[in-house]
């Protein structure tokens, strides 16, 4: 059997009890009674051997704060990982699927197959550097630790060694690099412009993240009131060359930890390790939508916080005081971004952005790039 205690004083009017769960405070006739404790405020009355007591929910305890308009009624709520309490992340979690797993070698929906083919063989080029160097460093260790050898000497062997070493490196860059050149005419000239405006923005984003996987919670009162939890990796929006590619213009890329997407005037190509693959504008399908996210880090210069909620919340919105590290944790409304292939192939990127509506313009971009 479990042990408690409760001791009750009453000062004036007032009466302060004192249990295991914590200090709580009423006020109150006979018969009927109003308080506050470690589970909330209540009222409760009785008469005759009938008790009667109700739980009351305070304002300004909510998910919803600060005026906003915002709730998870109308946005759907995220949260990272390590929002999962001490009951263990596996055990709240009902389903996860991961993303970006698809292998680019899969994507050549184009209509350029020698295009992907020679841009693939290129890359696929022996690289001779490193044995150069290798062989460079144990010859000029060999000198350098041998006392008969002039210094004079070990420092020529060391400057041919590098100089050698970044010869050879020039070349092995130079088999491996294409060439691609685009001429547009005016009006796929906008086109791209538009999208090359667009993408150029996101570099502006203070938090750019690359969805890694998305989960489902099961007990959303460990996580802080979000019902999905999202697991990330880096991410970064760039402008210039492809990998192993020079174009005659400046390509928009958006580059998660594994693939790199750099929208061409008439494809996406797809760049993982060395590997290329391609997708048509016409067979691209994205999606753009707001998000509620329980931002845990600091919260970045560019987002827009639409309430605030507890590490641990109850249904109704307000601390779970089961736990003294419960504090407040804002909450921000993000941008999410998902790329996937209508050809069936099982393509599926997903970024978030803090940004509110981000992405949302590049859905219109890419729908214009796809009329050729």
């Amino acid at each position: 059997m479990g042990l408690s205690f409760a001791k009750s004083i009453k000062v004036g009017a007032l009466r302060f009890n004192f249990s295991k769960g914590g200090i709580g405070v009423s006020v109150g006739i006979p018969g009927l009674r109003v308080g506050i404790g470690p589970r909330g405020a209540y009222i409760g009355g009785g008469a005759q051997g009938f008790r009667y007591r109700q739980s009351i929910s305070l304002k300004g305890k909510s998910t919803r704060k600060n005026g906003s308009s915002q709730g998870n009624d109308v946005f759907p709520s995220y949260a990272a990982p390590s929002t999962v309490s001490d009951i263990g992340l596996g055990e709240n979690i009902a389903s996860i699927q991961e993303h970006d797993t698809q292998c680019v070698l899969e994507l050549n929906d184009c209509t350029d197959h020698s295009l992907l083919s020679m841009l693939n063989d290129q890359g696929k080029k022996a690289i001779y550097w490193p044995f150069v160097l290798s062989i460079s460093a144990v010859i000029w260790a060999f000198l350098f630790f041998n006392p008969e050898v002039h210094a004079a000497v070990k420092w020529l062997a060391f400057v041919i060694g590098a100089s050698l070493t970044t010869w050879v490196h020039w070349k092995d860059q130079s088999r491996k690099l294409s060439v691609l050149f685009f001429d547009l005419d005016d009006q796929a000239k906008n086109r791209y412009e538009q999208l090359h405006e667009n993408l150029s923005q996101l570099g502006q984003v203070r938090k750019l993240k690359t969805v890694k996987s998305s989960s489902q919670y099961i007990d959303t009162r460990y996580t802080a009131g979000a019902g999905q939890g999202l697991s990330f990796t880096s991410a970064k929006s760039s402008i210039g060359n492809m990998p192993n590619i020079v174009s005659n213009v400046s390509i928009p890329m958006i580059s998660s930890d594994k693939t790199t997407l750099a929208f061409c005037p008439d494809r996406i190509l797809l760049f993982q390790k060395g590997n290329v693959g391609a997708i048509e504008y016409v067979n691209v399908a994205i999606e753009s939508n707001n998000g509620q996210f329980v931002e845990r880090e600091s919260v970045p210069g560019d987002a827009k916080v639409v309430g605030r909620t507890w590490k641990y919340v109850n249904k109704n919105g307000g601390p779970d005081r089961r736990f003294k590290d419960n504090h407040e944790i804002p909450v921000c409304l993000y941008n999410f971004f998902r790329l996937s292939s209508r050809s069936g192939a099982a393509l599926d990127l997903r970024f978030m952005a803090s940004k509110e509506g981000a992405f949302d313009q590049l859905l219109s971009n890419v729908a214009g790039m796809a009329h050729k």
